[in-house]
């Protein structure tokens, strides 16, 4: 996956707002037997040119050790198709509205705590019987930062 956070707000700013472009693609695909047997044993969708996403966030600063953000999303799904069958679909995969509201504790400049709620919906056409459930989840986690422009972070889910 590939994608860029982009803030059109000043980082110094106590309210900021922005969009998350982003790619993913798949590297099995469904082209021959090896391909098909990755795909059964769940390595990854298959999709067939990869998946197209753009986010757009609102985070606010409500005091020196409380931010929140909320975000709106859409991805755009692409589906395994397999040479082998003509370029028949083989799974159908819905499209993905994507929601979420957040809560990150910086303690220090190199420290925060997050937590988030976030859901996915599928919408749009897809295979009978799948994807029936839109989850809805839990995080926390903890994100390092050595410097200000980049970081590392851990999060758990609860689904």
């Amino acid at each position: 996956m590939v994608g860029a956070k982009i803030r059109l707000a000043s980082p110094n700013d106590a309210l900021g707002w922005g969009f998350i472009p982003f790619y993913r693609w798949y590297p099995d695909k469904a082209n021959d037997f090896q391909g098909f047997n990755q795909l059964q044993r769940g390595a990854s969708p298959g999709g067939d040119i990869g998946d197209f996403g753009l986010i757009g966030f609102v985070d606010g600063r409500l005091s020196q050790h409380v931010n929140v953000s909320a975000n709106f999303g859409y991805v755009l799904n692409s589906n395994p198709k397999s040479d082998a069958m003509g370029g028949a679909v083989l799974l159908d995969r819905p499209d993905e509205v994507l929601t979420g509201v957040g809560f990150d504790f910086p303690i220090n400049r190199h420290f925060q705590l997050i937590a988030e709620a976030r859901s996915t919906i599928y919408v749009g056409g897809k295979t009978p019987n799948a994807f029936n459930n839109n989850p809805v989840e839990a995080l926390g986690g903890v994100r390092i930062f050595p410097s200000r422009w980049w970081g590392l972070g851990r999060r758990i889910a609860v689904t």
